[in-house]
């Protein structure tokens, strides 16, 4: 799923650059993009474990620099 977020987003990249941010195809290819990423999102039950993992693994990065 990451491989195909990435690829969308710099598809939609390119269509930006090379048409314009504000173009329809800009447009339409973002809001594929906001779909895909809206699917891989934690489901509202995941969402405080993940919130919770997150919270661990910035303090492991925190505490190795001392």
């Amino acid at each position: 799923m990451m491989e195909c977020i990435e690829s969308k987003r710099q598809e939609m990249i390119r269509c930006g650059l090379k048409k314009g941010f504000t173009h329809i195809e800009t447009l339409r290819l973002s809001k594929e993009l906001d779909e895909l990423l809206n699917k891989n999102m934690p489901k509202d039950d995941d969402r405080d474990i993940w919130n919770n993992n997150e919270k661990i693994y910035n303090f492991f990065n925190i505490i190795q620099g001392f």
